[in-house]
């Protein structure tokens, strides 16, 4: 997923703010063995992290917009947004 996105902010080099939101409704998770102890807060907010440091090492300037709602109610128990220069 971050490979198509950074593919996108190349080819659109307008896009300033990218709207990065999860799948609408609830309980659009796996639920296998290995999926099912992690909440989805904690994979949205690797996501994230995975894509602010290739836009970062890319050279990318877009700012991702996420939003809480439904399944992300729930905070993240192990993950944390690791920068810290971005703004709300």
């Amino acid at each position: 997923m971050v490979d198509d996105i950074v593919r996108y902010l190349r080819s659109h080099p307008h896009v300033h703010y990218l709207h990065l939101w999860l799948a609408d409704g609830s309980n659009n998770q796996c639920e296998c063995d290995l999926c099912r102890a992690t909440r989805p807060a904690d994979f949205y907010v690797m996501l994230l992290n995975e894509l602010d440091e290739r836009l970062a090492r890319e050279g990318l300037r877009a700012s991702v917009v996420f939003l809480v709602y439904v399944d992300l109610y729930w905070p993240p128990q192990r993950e944390r947004i690791r920068n810290r220069t971005a703004t709300c």
